[in-house]
Parts: C-alpha cells; sequence; structure tokens
C-alpha cells in the first residue's frame, strides 16, 4: 500500500477534510531508526493499535513511558513482536474506507 492524502470539501466549502495515510513514511522511519511501536493513549491510538494487541498503548504519565522503554529494551523480542504485528495491522487499515465512512456521515 502507498502513502497518500486524500482532501475533499462539503457543505459548500464549509467543511475541509483532510486524511493521510502515512504508515509506510511511519514504517521506514521506524525501521531506520529502530524503535519500537510505543504510543501514549490518545485520541485515535487505540483505533489503530487495539488494547495493545498491535503496538504499545501507554498511559500518558513518566513512570508509564519509561516503564514500557524499559521493557523493550530489556526484552528485544517484545520489539521484533510488535513490529511485525505493526506491519500486518497496516495492511488491515484503509484509508478508502474510511473516508467512505467519513463521506456518509456528512451526506
Amino acid at each position: 500500500m502507498e502513502d497518500k492524502i486524500m482532501r475533499f470539501l462539503a457543505y459548500d466549502g464549509k467543511i475541509s477534510v483532510v486524511c493521510a495515510n502515512t504508515t509506510n513514511l511511519v514504517e521506514k522511519a521506524r525501521k531506520i531508526h529502530d524503535l519500537s511501536p510505543l504510543a501514549t493513549d490518545c485520541s485515535g491510538v487505540r483505533e489503530l493499535l487495539g488494547d495493545s494487541e498491535y503496538g504499545i498503548v501507554i498511559e500518558s504519565s513518566t513512570d508509564a513511558i519509561c516503564n514500557s522503554m524499559k521493557k523493550v529494551l530489556d526484552e528485544p523480542e517484545y520489539h521484533e513482536e510488535y513490529a511485525a504485528l505493526i506491519g500486518e495491522r497496516s495492511k488491515a487499515i484503509k484509508l478508502e474506507v474510511r473516508m467512505k465512512a467519513i463521506e456518509k456521515c456528512l451526506v
């Protein structure tokens, strides 16, 4: 799947919607920097990663972030497992499906 940006206007230009699928870009950066899929629990994260099914979803606190980073550093297999899972998850998330859902809401 290639990265893409989709834009459209609704209600005579009063609403502008922009959706971007940057999975490949983010995954490439993650591999270059050898990062783990850690994400703080904020808007949209659980939709993408589930309840830590496809990445490590943590609360937005210094302790939680530090503990999760330490776990990934201490247990390399943890990092590798999630790296493989997020690759699979990206195949299941289709930008076109999300755009159709948004269009349906606005019509």
